[in-house]
């Protein structure tokens, strides 16, 4: 019983001198405030900045022709202290659609502070405006007219049809890297174009297509007039090229037949020189000796033929330039087949010269005399070189035809009751 009891005094004495734990504190019960105490406001968070706001402007750049060349409007930030520092905005401002239809002008939104603009178009000398865009203004706009400059030609394109249909007008220069397109129907469309040679192609429903070639020069206004006839496409053969070869091409087509004619050259003037020195030597050396005998024709045949060939050479070379003089010009074709009828004109007359000069030829070598050996030797330098000429003026003119002439397109068509393939081309 005593043992029992001083264990439980010794459990009582270690609880009581134990550290108390600390009690879970009670949730919390919002308590109404008296009328006497005042309540001080919760603390809050600062406004958000609003964003940078945008303004809305209009680019109207003018005249209409250049419009319909092509503006196109560079918009940057300007002022040394202007804060904000977008990136440059490029505008292509839209071209109008008819000659009758004004233009839309060109929008951007754009925040408040300096800008500069800088707008160019072809034809049109280049400009740049400075503006500001105002903060209490929520849309400006912006307008301006461009001047032209002086190295394109205005060009009025006047199409005559009848009803006055829409037309489609594609205009492109000779090399074709240069094209723009405009739509007439009640007025003329109008553009700037530099010097030089352009094609003009006119389509519209239920006419035919027409193509014109005209030359730009320097300074002088052109007028284009196109007609247009009623009818159906369906089976009408293309317009096919417009007679000109593009500037490049027309430079290397020169250049090679130029290339061409230097061996020729050369050949020539190497035979040529070789045979006449072999052909005095053997009037003047021991096979001759101032008078005719058969070892005198003999020697005096040869040379005589040598001489010939190189006369005809230097003639084929001269023929092969001038045909390259031709190529360096927008010819038409026309051109190339009047070179090419010449150049068969003097083959045909060199020939038949050369023909007669051979035979009396052969009959000075087997009769005699020296004197008329001699002359016949000499005279057949005459019908050398106009056979030689007539031979390069044909291979030049060919060439000139070759390159000028377009490749034929194979398409099928299809009309009324009727398909097949249509082959069109220049032929």
């Amino acid at each position: 019983m005593l043992p029992l009891l001083a264990c439980t005094a010794a459990l009582a004495a270690a609880l009581v001198s134990a550290p108390a734990t600390k009690p879970a504190a009670p949730d919390a019960t919002p308590v109404a405030p008296s009328a006497a105490e005042p309540v001080a406001p919760a603390p809050t968070d600062p406004p958000a900045a609003d964003p940078q706001t945008d303004y809305l402007v209009h680019l109207d750049i003018g005249p209409e022709l250049a419009r319909r060349m092509g503006v196109r409007a560079i918009v940057r930030p300007a002022g040394e202290n202007f804060g904000n520092r977008r990136a440059s905005v490029a505008l292509d401002l839209a071209t109008p659609t008819a000659p009758e239809t004004p233009p839309a002008p060109a929008s951007a939104r754009l925040p408040a502070g300096l800008w500069r603009v800088e707008a160019t178009a072809p034809g049109f000398l280049a400009s740049t405006r400075e503006f500001t865009v105002d903060a209490t203004t929520p849309e400006q706009t912006l307008r301006w007219q461009l001047l032209p400059d002086s190295v394109h030609n205005d060009v009025r394109f006047v199409v005559s049809a009848i009803g006055a249909p829409p037309v489609i007008l594609r205009v492109s220069s000779d090399d074709g890297s240069r094209a723009w397109t405009c739509l007439s129907q009640r007025s003329s469309c109008a553009l700037r174009l530099t010097p030089g040679a352009w094609r003009v192609d006119a389509t519209a429903p239920g006419f035919r297509a027409a193509a014109r070639s005209f030359t730009v020069a320097a300074n002088t206004p052109v007028t284009v007039a196109l007609e247009l006839t009623a009818g159906s496409d369906d089976l009408a053969p293309a317009t096919g090229p417009s007679g000109q070869v593009p500037q490049d091409t027309r430079r290397r087509l020169a250049l090679g037949l130029g290339i061409s004619a230097a061996p020729v050259l050369a050949a020539g003037i190497g035979l040529t020189l070789t045979g006449r020195l072999q052909y005095v030597s053997a009037l003047d050396g021991d096979a001759c000796e101032g008078k005719y005998r058969s070892a005198c024709g003999d020697a005096v045949i040869g040379p005589s033929h040598r001489a010939a060939a190189g006369v005809g050479l230097l003639g084929g070379a001269a023929g092969l330039v001038a045909t390259s003089v031709t190529g360096l010009y927008p010819v038409s074709q026309k051109v190339w087949w009047i070179e090419l009828g010449l150049g068969g004109a003097l083959t045909a007359a060199g020939a038949g010269w050369m023909a007669v000069n051979t035979a009396a030829l052969e009959r000075a070598r087997v009769s005699g005399p020296i004197t008329e050996l001699a002359a016949r030797g000499d005279r057949r330098l005459a019908p050398s070189v106009i056979l030689g000429l007539g031979v390069g003026t044909i291979a030049g003119a060919l060439t000139g035809l070759l390159v000028q002439r377009k490749a034929g397109r194979v398409a099928p068509y299809a009309g009324a009751g009727q398909a097949g393939l249509l082959w069109s081309g220049r032929f």
